[in-house]
């Protein structure tokens, strides 16, 4: 849904009569826009359709300057480009502020098994789980990289 359509349905529900929530409703659907933005440009970051998503994590930081998200975006549009070292740059500022950031401890392991570095993945990995320890599924990648 584009921002004018956003616009039209809340002046429609602003002259609705007898809707006590439409604030509410109002925030939640301009929340719900700025999620789908984000599931989209990870699902054209896994397409490989790097073009888009770079103009959608681009609209995305335009509306969220300060956001983690936003640079966790701009980490997995780098790694998926190639970009290694500026993948690695975002997260560890992710990291920097919020050291216990689930995706950015899990984009880490991600990116140094791009890099062909099973040490490091597995390092990243135990570092996630030191946090992170009920997560089955890193157990079992933990796992599967020691038997590599």
């Amino acid at each position: 849904m584009s921002e004018l359509e956003l616009e039209e349905v809340e002046r429609s529900l602003r002259n609705a009569k007898g809707v006590p929530a439409a604030d509410k409703l109002i925030k939640y659907l301009r929340l719900v826009m700025w999620l789908v933005h984000e599931q989209v440009a990870v699902a054209a970051l896994d397409a490989h359709a790097l073009p888009f998503a770079a103009s959608v994590i681009k609209a995305i930081n335009r509306r969220f300057p300060d956001s983690v998200r936003a640079r966790r975006l701009q980490g997995m549009y780098f790694e998926a480009a190639g970009d290694f070292p500026r993948a690695e740059e975002m997260y560890r500022d992710v990291l920097a502020t919020h050291p216990n950031n689930e995706m950015a401890l899990k984009r880490m392991v991600s990116l140094e098994r791009s890099r062909g570095n099973p040490a490091a993945a597995i390092e990243a990995l135990r570092r996630y789980l030191d946090t992170f320890g009920n997560d089955k599924d890193g157990w079992e990648e933990l796992a599967e990289l020691y038997l590599e």
